[in-house]
């Protein structure tokens, strides 16, 4: 069977079961209480708070538990905490994880992008990586979301993007990498808005004349503005006191 994205709750996500039927789920902002919860979707709760797993495997444990019946309240569920920043998306390749996904916007929704085998696809050229403890991060001013590389693996799948690739010549270059992963990762660059196919007639690969006009700063800066696109704090946190 086809590997798929991983779910799981964010880091700062934790939950707790006063009762069989009820579920606190604490963020560092919010702490929201669900009531008369079915067992199988206490089940994927706890799925999404520990390992985690592909939206279908979730959707399969409520369905066998609760019946068809409950997979409306799950899906809605699910929704609700994707738009709190609440879920992260993993790809993994040989059992260790390649890519990690995460919101940095409430109005962020991942969807996959499907991509065309036979187009050229290459890195936006204001997506940037940083180092944040001991990962990579990939983020564009671009993107309402920001992505963990993982091991040598994802930071090599981006280095080879920094030219306009096809899917066949990734695979053929990196071929420790199984190809599942590699479609896996174009889906979640091209969904999170890092990628761009390659069109010979645009200024840049991928852009219109809107943001050609853009340098590379000037973007970021106005999009690390206080309310712009990232999930940092703000105002007066006197971390350093």
């Amino acid at each position: 069977m086809a590997q798929g994205y991983v779910l799981s709750f964010a880091r700062d996500v934790s939950i707790d079961n006063p009762a069989p039927d009820q579920v606190v789920i604490k963020t560092r902002d919010r702490r929201s209480s669900l009531k008369d919860v079915t067992p199988g979707l206490v089940r994927a709760i706890e799925v999404l708070s520990s390992l985690g797993a592909t939206e279908d495997d979730l959707a399969r444990q409520v369905a066998e538990i609760d019946g068809q019946s409950a997979l409306a309240r799950f899906y809605r569920c699910l929704g609700i905490f994707a738009k709190r920043r609440m879920i992260k998306y993993l790809i993994f390749c040989n059992g260790l994880p390649l890519a990690t996904l995460s919101s940095i916007a409430a109005h962020f929704q991942f969807n996959p992008r499907p991509f065309d085998p036979d187009s050229r696809y290459v890195l936006s050229r204001f997506a940037y990586l940083h180092r944040e403890k001991e990962g990579l991060v990939l983020e564009s001013p671009l993107s309402h979301a920001r992505i963990t590389l993982h091991g040598w693996r994802g930071a090599a799948l981006a280095a080879e993007l920094a030219r306009a690739q096809t899917c066949a010549s990734l695979c053929d270059f990196l071929d420790l990498i199984p190809r599942n992963s590699i479609e896996l990762f174009l889906g979640m660059l091209l969904g999170a808005g890092f990628l761009c196919e390659e069109r010979l007639d645009d200024p840049y690969e991928g852009e219109g004349q809107i943001l050609a006009q853009w340098d590379f700063h000037d973007l970021l800066f106005r999009a690390r503005r206080r309310l712009g696109r990232h999930a940092k704090r703000f105002g007066g946190k006197y971390k350093f006191h």
